[in-house]
């Protein structure tokens, strides 16, 4: 029945359509433009379309035209890829090189790129920032790059910092800094100030120990300043037989309460622990004691200004020391400064009494004396460097004192005795000297030449030899 409906309404529509276009008469002419109706309503707002792609940062690492890695418009002159391996008749291809960049996220330098060799590692970069110590690199996954691990693609490496704390009186407090703390190297040492009590310096479970312990465990390279610290006498006794965090320590302050010094080094080169050791300085220092610093080959700077007296091998086989000044001192111990092959310049303005051999090996070049009455034995030997000194006071000269130095002159008009090999070098031209009497007046090669005949012939005596042939077969004359 439904069917039949819908058959018969189909029918009726086609004949009416057909009826009206049948009777359509011609079509007449265009009538007046109406007005312009009422603008609608706006419509919905459109669904949001997908998000572009993320603009370049300005800083993302690109292969140049040149085929250099490229930062924005800077080009790192660092190749993408490695050099061509070597021909052969499998010969291997180069090795791909990858972009390493360090963004200093607030320190400086801000950004630094290194080129690297597939498989190869990269150096640890360490840049500064006012008030903070770097925590570490970084990867963009918040993960800290291990720079001993191989470098495999490109990466972008994020600095991390820790704001700068320097005052600790609590070892514990210590300890957990400084595991906060980078890995750093002796040109970037941690500064500590500290505020403990150092106890017996020598004995187990000190505050000394416990110290060295924590800087041990932490394996970072310091600074200590122990000006506040507290201690048990007044003899600061870094105990030479410990080994624990020394090599980590940069420079020291001592204890203001602390006025001598010993225990730093060693002759014993097992027992030379403070490898790293470049400054050291004590307000209160009177006396740097024996053994107080020999084989501390990184030592460079010391400063105690009220020392007034060095013992025996203080400063013995400290390579890297280049100066010593120390307007107080007045006694030097044997071998204080022995082997110390870059020493050039001394400043001991009172110095009074010096042991043996104190200057041997070194390089100084001119030194003056004004209160030393006495030169010791082996004073100046081997300072091949030697060309000048003035002891305007000394009396006599012990044996060796100016062996194979660089002597061209040298004034003694005080002398009154001199031992064997005293001026045995191939330099001195000139030589003044007071009145000796012949057995003060050594028969032992004590000059070069016949210097010692000439001073007892007839009309020698003080007074100011020379000779124009210095050396072994020198003849000296009488101005």
């Amino acid at each position: 029945m439904f069917k039949k409906r819908l058959l018969g309404g189909v029918l009726i529509t086609a004949l009416l359509v057909f009826m009206l276009t049948a009777c359509e008469g011609p079509m007449g002419p265009e009538g007046p433009q109406g007005t312009q109706g009422e603008q609608g309503e706006q419509g919905p707002k459109g669904e949001r379309g997908e998000q572009g792609l993320q603009g370049n940062d300005g800083n993302t690492p690109y292969i140049g035209e040149n085929g250099n890695w490229w930062i924005g418009e800077t080009d790192t002159e660092i190749k993408a890829e490695g050099e061509d391996g070597d021909p052969g008749n499998q010969g291997q291809p180069g090795l791909n090189s990858y972009l390493v960049v360090f963004n200093g996220n607030g320190g400086t330098p801000f950004l630094d790129a290194f080129g690297v060799s597939h498989g190869n590692v990269v150096v640890r970069p360490y840049p500064k920032r006012d008030g903070f110590y770097l925590r570490g690199w970084f990867t963009a996954d918040e993960i800290e790059w291990n720079f001993d691990d191989p470098v495999t693609a490109n990466i972008t490496l994020y600095a991390r910092w820790i704001e700068i704390i320097t005052d600790f009186d609590d070892l514990t407090e210590l300890s957990e800094y400084l595991n906060l703390l980078s890995v750093n190297d002796a040109d970037n040492p941690y500064m500590l100030n500290m505020d403990i009590a150092l106890g017996n310096m020598t004995t187990a479970g000190s505050g000394w120990r416990n110290l060295l312990d924590a800087i041990e465990a932490a394996g970072k390279f310091v600074e200590l300043d122990l000006s506040d610290c507290t201690m048990i006498g007044t003899e600061f006794n870094a105990d030479e037989t410990f080994a624990a965090g020394k090599e980590k320590i940069v420079s020291i302050v001592l204890p203001q309460a602390a006025t001598s010094v010993v225990g730093f080094g060693s002759l014993t080169e097992e027992e030379r622990h403070f490898t790293n050791l470049r400054s050291t300085a004590g307000t209160g220092i009177t006396t740097i004691g024996a053994f107080a610093f020999p084989g501390c080959t990184s030592l460079v700077s010391v400063d105690f200004p009220l020392v007034t007296s060095i013992g025996e091998s203080a400063f013995r086989n400290c390579t890297s020391l280049v100066s010593a000044d120390f307007p107080l001192v007045t006694s030097i111990g044997a071998w204080a400064y022995e082997g110390c092959t870059n020493l050039y310049s001394v400043n001991f303005p009172v110095l009074i009494n010096i042991g043996n051999t104190v200057f041997a090996g070194t390089s100084l070049t001119n030194v003056s004396f004004p209160q030393v009455i006495s030169i010791s034995n082996f004073l100046f030997q081997n300072c091949t460097s030697l060309v000048s000194v003035d002891f305007p006071l000394v009396t006599s000269i012990g044996s060796a004192a100016f062996y194979s130095s660089s002597l061209v002159s040298a004034d003694f008009p005080l002398v009154t005795s001199i031992d064997n090999w005293a001026f045995y070098t191939n330099s001195l031209v000139s030589v003044t000297l007071g009145t000796i009497a012949e057995e003060d007046f050594s028969t032992d090669n004590t000059f070069r030449g016949n210097l010692r005949d000439v001073y007892f012939a007839e009309g020698g005596g003080a007074g100011t030899y020379t000779t124009a042939n210095p050396g072994q077969e020198a003849v000296w004359t009488k101005e």
